[in-house]
């Protein structure tokens, strides 16, 4: 098992999302491992279908890594009242 931890930019157009960057992974070896990740993903409302490739030159065993996933997406209930709007 290893923490993967990615840096960069995601721009989107209606319900397509594309990111990609710096990807450092934690765990497998004694040092950090840096590498670089892409990501595409489709949206529906709440939630999103993604598959990720990430890159890792000069990893021993898994070099290369592709994910597919779904992501939540959920509001963040709060406790303030909304203002009223200006007439």
């Amino acid at each position: 098992a290893a923490t993967t931890i990615t840096l960069g930019p995601e721009i989107g157009l209606w319900a397509v999302g594309l990111d990609g960057g710096l990807g450092v992974r934690l765990g497998r070896e004694d040092a950090p491992e840096l590498g670089f990740q892409a990501r595409v993903l489709l949206t529906f409302g709440s939630f999103a279908l993604y598959g990720r490739y990430g890159g890792w030159p000069g990893a021993e065993g898994l070099g290369h890594v592709g994910q597919v996933g779904i992501t939540l997406k959920l509001p963040v209930w709060t406790s303030i009242e909304q203002m009223p709007l200006a007439p």
